[in-house]
């Protein structure tokens, strides 16, 4: 089974989408209703008949510093990752970066293929004009290039008040993630059609 994972700060949103992916049609009132996320919720669901797990981790500073200091335990295994990143909160840049790039740096160590959807969460619809917001937007993807080398990194802008913002990115994730598996799929058809040959060669 395939897991995906909503990481990133306390308050950047993560079960509110999840909320919104789950529900589409009225969600706002259980959104609105959500308590912090204790420690690492689970949950699975289907899509296009394959089952997949969904990790949703609490975003404290408490259950951040337990999933670093055990990433093998937290973190082995994924296979995509949604880190959301509240937009509006630009005093906790600095520190949703540094979280982010210690979970990289743990995916790199340990060479775990995985894919990472960054989302800048929140951009709701009266900031997609506001200069400022997008600046800022536009100065950590350029800082977070650096790791495009190591892996499949992508960008959305989000916010639960534009329903297809959520959607979009949450299928282009699912859909980058079935691409890959679909790739090591022909890759192991490869190498047995080579090995049949070789076996009937012999």
């Amino acid at each position: 089974m395939k897991k995906i994972a909503f990481l990133g700060l306390d308050n950047a949103g993560k079960t509110s989408i999840i909320t919104a992916i789950t529900k589409r049609f009225g969600f706002e009132e259980s959104v609105s209703k959500l308590m912090p996320t204790r420690r690492i919720a689970r949950d699975t669901f289907k899509f296009l008949g394959l089952e997949f797990s969904r990790l949703d981790f609490g975003g404290q500073r408490i259950y951040r510093e337990d999933y670093l200091k055990h990433p093998e335990k937290f973190l082995s295994g994924l296979d995509l990752i949604f880190y959301v990143i509240d937009a509006q909160d630009f005093d906790r840049y600095i520190e949703t970066i540094d979280y982010l790039e210690e979970v990289l740096l743990f995916f790199k160590e340990y060479q775990e293929d995985v894919i990472v959807a960054i989302l800048f969460h929140k951009f709701d619809p009266q900031l997609i004009d506001d200069v400022e917001i997008n600046k800022r937007i536009l100065t950590l993807k350029q800082a977070l290039t650096k790791y495009s080398n190591d892996f499949d990194i992508f960008f959305f802008e989000t916010t639960i008040f534009d329903l297809k913002s959520v959607m979009d990115a949450f299928s282009s994730g699912l859909s980058m993630l079935f691409e890959k598996m679909e790739m090591v799929s022909n890759l192991f058809s490869e190498m047995s059609k080579n090995y049949n040959s070789l076996m009937i060669s012999l």
